[in-house]
């Protein structure tokens, strides 16, 4: 979709009343938000993307038909809950009698759904456990801020939006963890609505601070899960357009996905098995075994066919290879540093083992009590001089991930008006 049409394609401007707000996004009957739906998809579809959108089972209930359409036509729907209402302060049996009945509705429906977005991104240990026990794929609920390096060009308004989202997320690295069966996917920060109806950012503000999470997390190898609620698609979709424009011609490649297809790639990724044997005195054969799109990633190994990637780091173009090395290529842990540490690098990736002497591993990390600083861990493995091997984060050689996501809280002025009613009920 042509960018500048966006750009003057704007009715919202100027209304700043949250009434006029309201009315404006939404009507009596689905048609305004169905064009937004539609202008969003079709700005995606122009990048080859699709995106995932949660909604509440009853919105879904009552505009089947426009939520069917999209869905036919390859939106990843997840479900929000059976109502808009904040599930954090609900119990354990209201949550499981709540989810299992919005899980039936979709299903009477027929939108397929393989995961789960907790209304305003707030849940609570409950939420957690119903999630499993319901057998979801995905739980994209957490949200996450994305430190960046604030660059001299940036505007003021937009470090301050960066400051503001520190400050609302937890700071942990973005990437997805599985726990427990289900695949955590963290929500990043800034989103639209911090921008549009906080900050009251245009385009180019949007732009630049989209632009920056997704330079941070490119950088760190991470997942930028962008946040972009339809009805706000007048105001930002130039600025979404700017991203993905980026993203696609960054090298290594940004991986950009459904949360359906990320999840599914996390676990088929965690099934894949690398190994470092000793063949003979200082020589070590390395085995990737599995998913065929899983990536071998090298570090300061001087045999082995390989072709430049990103920093130090190199790709592998076979899966099975020796290379001579008087230390063995993989992360060594301090007898001391708890045993969460050999499983956070279990699932970075590396192959890592208790280890004495640092001297005869390629990276060695000791980190001493109880609490593990992921942060500070990838930091001295890359801090290392030594050989490394590692399985990368993302398939087929990406250096990162992008998701476009959102959520359709409302489809109507009816369904605003009974999200209080039903969240209460």
């Amino acid at each position: 979709m042509d960018a500048q049409v966006l750009a003057n394609d704007r009715p919202f401007a100027g209304v700043e009343d949250t009434a006029q707000r309201i009315a404006w996004r939404f009507g009596v009957s689905p048609r305004p938000m169905e064009e937004r739906l539609a202008r969003f998809d079709a700005l995606t579809a122009e990048f080859g993307v699709r995106p995932s959108w949660a909604i509440p089972a009853c919105v879904l209930r009552r505009s089947q038909p426009v939520v069917r359409r999209f869905a036919e036509r390859g939106v990843d729907f997840a479900v929000q809950g059976l109502v808009h209402g904040d599930l954090s302060v609900r119990s354990l049996a209201h949550q499981r009698q709540a989810l299992t009945r919005a899980a039936a509705l979709f299903r009477d429906a027929g939108i397929p759904f393989s995961g789960f977005r907790a209304p305003m991104l707030r849940g609570n240990a409950a939420t957690g456990q119903v999630v499993r026990e319901l057998g979801f794929l995905y739980d994209s609920t957490r949200p996450v801020a994305v430190p960046t390096e604030a660059r001299g060009d940036e505007q003021p308004a937009v470090r301050r939006a960066l400051r503001t989202a520190l400050a609302a997320g937890d700071g942990a690295p973005l990437r997805p963890e599985l726990r427990d069966g289900v695949v955590h996917v963290p929500v990043a920060l800034p989103d639209d609505a911090l921008m549009v109806d906080r900050l009251g950012f245009g385009p180019a503000q949007q732009a630049a601070a989209w632009r920056a999470v997704l330079d941070a997390t490119w950088r760190r190898g991470e997942l930028f899960t962008l946040r972009l609620h339809p009805e706000r698609i007048y105001e930002c979709g130039e600025a979404l357009g700017e991203v993905l424009a980026d993203a696609r011609g960054r090298r290594p490649a940004v991986w950009i996905a459904t949360l359906d297809r990320i999840a599914r790639w996390w676990l088929r990724r965690a099934e894949a098995r690398l190994s470092v044997n000793e063949t003979e005195p200082g020589r070590w054969r390395i085995a990737l075994e599995g998913d065929a799109n899983a990536t071998l990633v090298v570090r300061n190994l001087a045999e082995g066919e390989t072709e430049p990637w990103f920093g130090a780091d190199r790709v592998a173009r076979a899966r099975e290879f020796e290379a001579a090395s008087a230390r063995k290529p993989v992360v060594g842990v301090s007898p001391r540093s708890p045993l969460a540490v050999l499983r956070f690098l279990a699932e970075e990736g590396y192959v890592a083992e208790v280890a004495d002497d640092s001297s005869r591993v390629g990276a060695w990390v000791d980190a001493p009590g109880e609490f593990v600083d992921e942060g500070a861990v990838l930091a001295a493995v890359a801090a290392s001089d030594g050989p490394v091997v590692r399985i990368g984060r993302w398939p087929a050689g990406a250096r990162s991930a992008l998701a476009v996501t959102g959520e359709i809280a409302c489809l109507t002025l009816r369904d605003l008006a009974l999200r209080l009613f039903e969240s209460r009920c």
